[in-house]
């Protein structure tokens, strides 16, 4: 069984080994964004097909979902395994210190730490843990803590199955953004580095380095209001999110106690990113990239290089180049 456990252990090496082919399927409310990844004898990656529907899929019925299986398998040439993202209103990242003390005590301590934030038992709640040794600080170890209500561990493995898939991987989207930048060597050892994922109702920013997964934090922000124009709602919306970016990086300095993110990477589907871009570098004096999932990769015929439709698509890429272990 898929467990908080294995994923956790899994951000200490993300390709431990590289295989053929797979699937990332990125799970949204409204949406499912899917990447097709092969590798090369030489361990490169080619992106061999992507796409995106526009569907509730948390609302389809088995039959719809088998429905939807057989259209994303044969769009891939009969590929069955996939990797999904985990998608739960109950996934928690946070990280913690705690004294030394054996495992079985560890996860203990770290469900206590979690149960104010959850709607679910405490003893219903699974949790893993990343230790962080670079951060540990007055006899106490810092470790980055996962957790999620159990039951929605085999309820993704059932509906990866009701669309006829085997599901290999499920991750939390940070940790697939994580790997998605391991994967494509955009992280360095002295360098922190922010990432944040714009969805429509919400946006997902995170902070790595180059083996370590390091904060994580869903900013609700709706960003329909925005374009490239200089309306105000625009400027409004844009406003908000300086604010919210911002914040997070104070919450991520105060937390580890360094003086800062040196660059910041934007992805999304349906934003402006080169206004975003230039705005966010332009009001927080911090190097501003759009994020391209694909750099690097091997692209098929009639796929274009740096393509800024791409950007939506990182974290269905992360997933795609995810190993079992």
């Amino acid at each position: 069984m898929i467990t908080v456990e294995t994923i956790a252990s899994k951000l200490k090496s993300f390709l431990p080994k590289k295989r053929a082919e797979r699937i990332g399927i990125d799970l949204r409310p409204d949406a499912l964004r899917f990447v097709h990844a092969r590798t090369s004898s030489s361990g490169k990656y080619i992106l061999a097909g992507l796409g995106a529907i526009d569907i509730e899929f948390f609302k389809l019925t088995p039959e719809e979902r088998q429905q939807l299986g057989r259209r994303l398998m044969a769009q891939c040439g009969g590929l069955s395994e996939v990797s999904f993202s985990l998608a739960h209103p109950s996934l928690r990242m946070q990280r913690m210190n705690f004294p030394p003390m054996p495992d079985g005590d560890l996860r203990e301590a770290m469900r206590w730490n979690f149960r104010e934030g959850i709607d679910c038992p405490i003893e219903e709640y699974r949790v893993g843990f990343l230790k962080l040794p670079r951060f540990d600080q007055k006899g106490k170890q810092a470790i980055m803590a996962f957790g999620v209500h159990a039951p929605a561990i085999p309820k993704s493995a059932e509906m990866a199955k009701q669309m006829g898939f085997k599901l290999v991987n499920l991750e939390p989207k940070a940790s697939a953004l994580f790997g998605l930048f391991q994967t494509n060597d955009l992280l360095k050892e002295t360098v922190y580095t922010a990432s944040l994922s714009m969805g429509k109702d919400e946006s997902l920013f995170v902070v790595m380095s180059s083996e370590l997964l390091l904060f994580s934090r869903v900013m609700p922000i709706d960003l329909t209001g925005l374009s490239d124009g200089e309306s105000e709602a625009s400027q409004k919306v844009l406003s908000e999110l300086i604010i919210e970016i911002q914040r997070a990086i104070d919450a991520f300095v105060l937390m580890y106690e360094v003086e800062g993110v040196q660059e910041l990477f934007l992805s999304g589907s349906g934003v402006p990113l080169q206004t975003m871009a230039a705005h966010v570098q332009q009001s927080l004096g911090l190097t501003t990239k759009i994020l391209n999932p694909f750099e690097g990769w091997k692209l098929l015929h009639g796929q274009k290089e740096n393509d800024i439709d791409f950007s939506g698509y990182d974290v269905a890429a992360g997933l795609a180049t995810l190993s079992e272990e």
